[in-house]
């Protein structure tokens, strides 16, 4: 668990890892360059757990980085990642080791996630609709990964490619072995304003869906995007979302906007609809959306065979 300034959240997210029906775990944190009081809240956990180790180096290494230094510091076989800021079902490791301890062939558990917001609570649950119909780059958090060390070595670990580190680990490690995906919601992602994903800037948000776009044709041999102008209202109706869901009126709505006029009509018009309703009332979307959620799952669930883990595969 890499962390920087997460004082407010490491509290949860910790018990949420010591309450595991799995108890047979190191949990190892990088503290990376903190100044909100996180070092010395990760010494007094420390001091009560003997399972967890806490690292701490000076400044800050970014995600890939980060990543990387944490996994290397961890002994065992099997690695399992976790967001400083979000918090696991308590059964959430016990049921990817099961999925790995019968599966030689897999080599990445993951699982479906609920939505949180700053405070925990949890604003949106379950949405097993992109395991039926296979229409998501990644239906599950980066922060809820277990994979095998072997796996992790033979692909290169993470690498920097803007703000997706994890989409792009996940798809090279899918090239090596399967890829399962629980369909339970075992993880929960906060989002807040402060969180990595939320606060980055327009230009980031849209440079980061190009460099995967552009990564996607080359692995796919479609034709890749001319430029940022391409994906631009995509990038920004992503992030956009991100920060409804963290509770606030999105602040990339103008630049939204300005990017859909580039769109065809139909999808112009459902980008300018939903970023003029969550410019005249963010938490009546936000309702919309949860229950349309809601509705997709109850129809996916139909299908789905209770725990059973469904194999992903990535475009």
């Amino acid at each position: 668990m890499p962390v920087h300034n997460e004082r407010p959240h490491i509290d949860d997210s910790i018990s949420s890892i010591l309450g595991q029906t799995f108890r047979d775990f190191e949990l190892i944190v990088l503290e990376n360059g903190s100044t909100d009081g996180s070092p010395e809240r990760l010494a007094w956990w420390a001091d009560r757990d003997p399972r967890i180790r806490v690292h701490r180096v000076d400044g800050r290494l970014g995600g890939a980085a980060s990543s990387n230094a944490v996994v290397a510091l961890a002994t065992a076989p099997l690695i399992a990642r976790m967001d400083a800021d979000d918090i696991s079902h308590p059964r959430r490791l016990q049921r990817q080791a099961e999925v790995l301890a019968q599966r030689s062939d897999v080599v990445l558990v993951t699982t479906l996630h609920s939505y949180l917001d700053s405070a925990g609570r949890t604003v949106r649950g379950r949405d097993a609709w992109p395991l039926l119909v296979g229409r998501a780059e990644m239906p599950f958090a980066g922060g809820c990964l277990m994979f095998r060390r072997s796996a992790y070595e033979q692909v290169g670990g993470y690498r920097k490619i803007w703000t997706w580190e994890d989409l792009d680990l996940c798809q090279r490690l899918s090239g090596v072995g399967r890829v399962l995906v629980l369909p339970q919601a075992l993880y929960g992602v906060r989002f807040h304003s402060t969180s990595r994903t939320c606060s980055i800037s327009d230009r980031t948000a849209v440079d980061a869906a190009l460099a995967r776009a552009r990564d996607r044709a080359t692995r796919t041999g479609d034709r890749p995007p001319a430029g940022a102008k391409d994906v631009a209202a995509g990038a920004l109706f992503e992030l956009a979302g991100m920060q409804l869901w963290a509770g606030e009126r999105p602040a990339s709505l103008r630049s939204l906007l300005a990017a859909a006029r580039r769109e065809p009509a139909r999808r112009r018009a459902a980008y300018s609809i939903w970023a003029g309703w969550a410019a005249v009332s963010p938490a009546s979307l936000r309702a919309a959306l949860r229950l349309r959620a809601r509705g997709r799952d109850f129809v996916a669930r139909r299908w789905l065979d209770g725990e059973v883990a469904r194999e992903w595969r990535f475009e």
